[in-house]
């Protein structure tokens, strides 16, 4: 049996479980609300236990798994719990749409480290421009990763902090940008999606390109939510079947 323990705003519980063969998030959480409600007497459900989804949500954030009476963090397989919930979603009706739609699970990478471009095309000539522009202003490599919708350009360059991490992603709209002009840029940024009584108003892509000045085609939206949350998020599991992520030699 395995144990788990979680910390539920400040006090401590812990189930004994049954650790499944492949460990996800999915059917860890699974087996801890089955374990937390046999512990409270319930042995019988109508769908999931109804305490699968605050498990879940604990699990993401603060939840910890004990087992053997060792302190180890227990590795879980994203890509076999994405795979999973997929094949667990079921079709909704949109009305809107007219159509079925179902949510589909992706794995992807998050990190404030290093500086990443998406660009959203296979242009080659247009992605041998933007890097070539980029590696001067931004004194760097790029390592380019070819995907199933463009290409990702990776820098070489590590950020030890996130303040100079967030510049350079400034730089990237902003090339002529000077470090003192920075929070008045980044201002300027999150105003435009608000208009003058201060209510969100979703900006267009031709009010964001105003304030900016890149060079060649990339997705500006990309790197405008790496400012905005200070971190990027690239996926790194397939869309379809037959994905590929390659990196090449440019």
């Amino acid at each position: 049996m395995a144990k788990a323990t979680i910390d539920f705003k400040g006090t401590k519980y812990s189930y004994d479980f049954v650790m499944p063969e492949h460990p996800t998030k999915h059917n860890l959480a699974l087996a801890i609300s089955i374990a937390k409600g046999k512990k409270e007497g319930v042995t019988k459900y109508t769908g999931m236990p109804k305490d699968y989804n605050l498990i879940m949500e604990l699990l993401s954030h603060n939840g910890r798994f004990v087992y053997s009476n060792q302190e180890d963090d227990i590795k879980i397989d994203y890509f076999n719990d994405a795979s999973q919930r997929n094949s667990e979603e079921k079709p909704i009706w949109n009305e809107e749409t007219q159509m079925y739609e179902r949510l589909m699970w992706r794995v992807g990478l998050t990190q404030s480290h290093t500086l990443i471009i998406d660009v959203d095309s296979h242009d080659l000539e247009n992605l041998k421009f933007v890097k070539g522009c980029y590696e001067s202003i931004l004194k760097c490599k790029f390592t380019v990763v070819k995907t199933n919708g463009g290409y990702w350009l990776i820098s070489d360059n590590k950020y030890g902090n996130k303040d100079q991490f967030v510049f350079d992603h400034c730089r990237v709209l902003q090339p002529s940008l000077k470090k003192s002009e920075q929070y008045d840029f980044m201002s300027k940024l999150y105003d435009i999606d608000h208009d003058s009584n201060g209510r969100f108003q979703k900006a267009s892509m031709d009010d964001i390109k105003k304030l900016c000045n890149c060079r060649g085609n990339f997705d500006i939206m990309f790197t405008l939510l790496s400012i905005k949350r200070e971190r990027s998020t690239i996926r790194t599991s397939q869309k379809r079947p037959g994905d590929k992520i390659e990196v090449l030699n440019i």
